[in-house]
């Protein structure tokens, strides 16, 4: 995963629930999704094909209470 600097939202979703965290749609507001992990949560945007940046990438991580280099 450090080799990317960028990356599609669903992949990033996709690899989170690899990692136990559960998606909730229709939570937030307009296009974001709310993810949980324990009693962790973090708001992740959701805008089509975009692509997420590393930095936002790591701070949804960091809420989650994970490593971005673990997922």
């Amino acid at each position: 995963m450090s080799l990317y600097a960028t990356m599609k939202t669903k992949q990033f979703l996709r690899k989170l629930r690899r990692r136990g965290v559960s998606i909730t749609t229709g939570r937030g507001k307009g296009t974001h999704l709310l993810a949980r992990r324990g009693r962790r949560m973090a708001i992740i945007k959701f805008h089509g094909g975009k692509d997420l940046s590393k930095v936002y990438m790591q701070l949804v991580c960091k809420q989650l209470g994970l490593k971005l280099e673990e997922i």
